[in-house]
């Protein structure tokens, strides 16, 4: 990308809280990634280690919708997927950071729906990552990396654009309920704001990345084949962790460098540095 996409592309996330990018990861990176997330999903462990937590497991019910929490934790290929430099010096570059570390990533997984005018199982409804971020204060984000090329079929990524600026909307924490549309009614516009939604189409190896604040949500996957990605979450030099009322359902050791790795790490300039 060059200095002036990257201008442009950083211009979009500033305006609309969320952007996208083409192919960070080669075939083969995705490729092996994507073999290791349906190992995971069928609960294999490569490093013997559990994910802290998954809402389906072999043998259970259909399940339209599997969310595992740091998956990274149980395989390799993941762990080197998440800590990609690329994906780090996409960010950086995106948010003009010097340190993009990951401290948290989850693994969604949504089914094809037999039913696709009907079903809504599957969908992730509207929220905010705000609301289960409040142990950090500052500059983090969410970069959902697509292990599938995901069409207007396969259930991408919907944002509310410019909801970044709205604030924390209390009503946006929608994560496992379905009806998106009672979901909107709920959160309402703030005046002189208008709801105009997008969607983030990508092919596998591209990444969506969005503010702590955007509304994002998403839909069932209409398509033919499972709808595979990660949800990376990253920080920069500009967030620290800080103490909560009630306890935060994952506290990272930002001093492991397996469980949070440091995708980048420029060097201070000169302008940095005073």
């Amino acid at each position: 990308m060059t200095g002036g996409e990257m201008n442009s592309t950083r211009g979009r996330y500033r305006a609309d809280g969320y952007c996208v990018s083409g192919p960070l990861l080669d075939e083969s990176a995705i490729a092996q990634a994507r073999l290791a997330a349906e190992r995971v999903i069928a609960g294999c462990y490569e490093t013997g280690v559990k994910p802290l937590y998954r809402n389906w497991n072999l043998g259970d019910p259909p399940q339209s919708l599997v969310k595992i929490d740091l998956p990274h934790l149980s395989d390799c290929m993941i762990q080197r997927v998440v800590s990609d430099h690329r994906i780090g010096e996409w960010v950086a570059g995106l948010l003009d950071a010097r340190l993009v570390q990951m401290w948290a990533c989850e693994l969604i997984c949504k089914f094809p729906q037999a039913e696709p005018l009907l079903a809504q199982d599957g969908a992730v409804g509207w929220h905010q990552d705000d609301h289960s971020f409040r142990h950090w204060a500052g500059e983090i984000c969410t970069v959902w990396l697509a292990l599938v090329d995901v069409d207007t079929l396969m259930a991408p990524v919907r944002y509310v654009e410019g909801s970044h600026r709205w604030g924390q909307q209390d009503a946006a924490r929608f994560f496992f309920e379905t009806n998106l549309n009672e979901q909107r009614a709920r959160i309402g516009t703030p005046a002189g704001a208008a709801w105009r939604e997008t969607t983030a189409v990508l092919p596998a190896g591209a990444v969506s990345t969005h503010h702590r604040f955007t509304l994002h949500a998403s839909s069932p996957n209409h398509g033919y084949v499972p709808r595979i990605g990660l949800a990376i979450h990253v920080r920069t030099e500009r967030a620290e962790l800080v103490a909560t009322p009630e306890p935060p359902f994952h506290i990272p050791d930002l001093s492991d460098p397996y469980a949070c790795p440091v995708l980048t790490d420029r060097p201070l300039t000169a302008a940095q540095g005073r």
